[in-house]
């Protein structure tokens, strides 16, 4: 089948919003579609092809990799004011309001962009889906407009909470301009609950897979030369990380002086500077490394050389990063708390989570596991866990199900009309 996925972020972009997208086009490739990845280019200096050598590049491409259609945005000084961070906050809000409650979101200018591109997709590529990942409503007008110029049927994907990203006083508005939708996807059971309330469309959960590079080898063993504490990811708002880090120095301090310099706290992730003013606030009797968002084979190689992984729990989304960390078979900490959906999905591969719901909490798992470290054990939490089952072909086996499915049933509505 030819699929098109329609989304304003590059798949490039150093950050998880772009890994849905990019890794489930990979994963359909490899299962003989073709598919289309249409979005915003990387940079405003990047060099962009137009409609006519896109045709051609279409025309003659061999489908062993996904094909990515980068289409400039046409300047607008409202969107492009609503995403200047430098503007002042309530001049902000204001616009982004407007934007989402009249122009279709905050990439607008993204979606009047690609039109020239549309005509060259329907006739070069005939695409039998459309894709729109949510994340700001631009990506699933852009994917309705095209599937409507196609004739062919879209679907919404909600990786994100759109309660979250959309002001109470518009959801519904905004919601009813995407009910032509075939059916609507979403990554986890939460993001589904929260879109049917406002969707009253087909849906399946599709979880997001984890790379080859973050899964572990049974036989991997934690760095013994280091008790390193890997947290990654967001951080959301400094009181969560501010009782993170109080509850690991007041455990660090129960040791003996002499064990401190064999514990390290490591962080990667696009939150750097948070903690870095944290940790400046409340420094740590132990070893720190901090670190930016890093590529995949270095963060797999830094989590499965950790004894322990964590992260920060934010109640209103769910956290994929769960997935990645257990499969580097370590204990896994969410702090401070976590959903029942992902209890129980970790629950379901045999990985080892540990909820702790309070800094008391936290310390006890830091001792048992520094005990079963210390001890020489290999801090693995199973050697049965079914890391099969997170990858991203499996995922996509689930996703491409769901196409074949919202397919058929759009062309039995248009059959009986």
């Amino acid at each position: 089948m030819n699929f098109v996925f329609v989304h304003y972020v590059h798949p490039e972009t150093a950050h998880v919003s772009s890994m849905r997208m990019r890794l489930f086009a990979d994963a359909l490739t490899r299962r003989g579609h073709r598919v289309v990845l249409l979005t915003h280019p990387r940079t405003r200096s990047e060099a962009v092809a137009g409609p006519a050598e896109v045709e051609r590049s279409l025309m003659s491409f061999d489908w062993r990799a996904p094909f990515h259609l980068s289409c400039p945005p046409i300047f607008s000084w409202r969107d492009s004011a609503a995403r200047a961070p430098k503007l002042p906050r309530v001049l902000r809000r204001v616009l982004i309001f407007a934007n989402m409650a009249l122009r279709g979101g905050l990439n607008d200018d993204w979606v009047q962009g690609s039109r020239p591109y549309w005509p060259v997709i329907e006739r070069a590529f005939r695409p039998d889906l459309v894709w729109g990942i949510f994340g700001d409503p631009s990506s699933l007008r852009g994917a309705q407009l095209l599937a409507r110029r196609a004739g062919a049927p879209w679907v919404a994907d909600f990786k994100d909470n759109f309660e979250v990203y959309i002001h109470p006083l518009i959801r519904s508005c905004v919601a009813s301009r995407y009910a032509d939708a075939a059916g609507f996807s979403s990554n986890s059971r939460m993001h589904e609950s929260v879109a049917a309330r406002f969707f009253d469309l087909p849906h399946a959960v599709i979880y997001s897979g984890v790379a080859p590079s973050m899964i572990a080898a049974s036989t991997t063993k934690a760095d013994a030369g280091v008790f390193r504490v890997m947290l990654m990811g967001s951080l959301y708002d400094a009181g969560r990380l501010r009782r993170f880090l109080a509850a690991l120095g007041a455990w660090v301090q129960t040791l003996d002086p002499g064990d401190h310099a064999r514990i390290e706290l490591t962080y990667a992730g696009s939150d750097r500077r948070k903690i870095e003013a944290g940790l400046s606030a409340q420094p740590l009797p132990c070893r720190t490394r901090l670190l930016d968002q890093l590529p995949l084979d270095d963060l797999g190689r830094l989590c499965q050389s950790a004894a322990l992984n964590a992260y920060i729990w934010l109640p209103s989304g769910f956290h994929h990063k769960l997935f990645e960390l257990l499969a580097c078979r370590r204990p896994v900490v969410s702090f401070p708390g976590e959903h029942e959906e992902s209890v129980e999905l970790a629950a379901e591969v045999g990985g080892d989570l540990r909820v702790c719901e309070n800094e008391a909490a936290l310390q006890q798992t830091l001792s048992t596991v520094w005990n079963s470290w210390r001890s020489g054990e290999t801090v693995q939490p199973s050697t049965s866990i079914n890391v099969e089952a997170l990858t991203w072909d499996a995922m996509a086996g689930k996703l491409e199900t769901f196409f074949i499915e919202m397919s058929k049933s759009a062309s039995g509505r248009r059959s009986l009309a």
